[in-house]
């Protein structure tokens, strides 16, 4: 399974795509992990309108920055050792679908 690891900062222009990107990959065996630090946008809410059973939003109350948000994160995927992570930035997507 791949395990995508997403951290966020003030990007509210970006995420819609960086979300739009992950639903629209071709391999559906992923799920996402959403870290959000304080950054008073809009970035939490939207990704809180796209949550799901694959997508899950953690919304730091401090900011923590982007290692602390990544182990953080790898820990809630309980990810497995054939698990793959893979580290995305809220305001980049993927290419395309594959």
């Amino acid at each position: 399974m791949f395990q995508i690891i997403v951290n966020c900062g003030p990007c509210e222009n970006y995420i819609d795509r960086c979300i739009d990107s992950l639903i629209s990959q071709s391999v559906k065996d992923w799920r996402a992990f959403v870290t959000v630090d304080p950054c008073g946008d809009h970035t939490c809410i939207k990704v809180a309108e796209r949550c799901g059973a694959r997508i899950k939003l953690h919304s730091n109350k401090t900011r923590l920055y982007s290692l602390h948000n990544t182990v953080n994160a790898i820990i809630r995927s309980r990810a497995h050792s054939e698990d793959i992570i893979v580290s995305l930035d809220g305001d980049d997507w993927f290419a395309d679908s594959d």
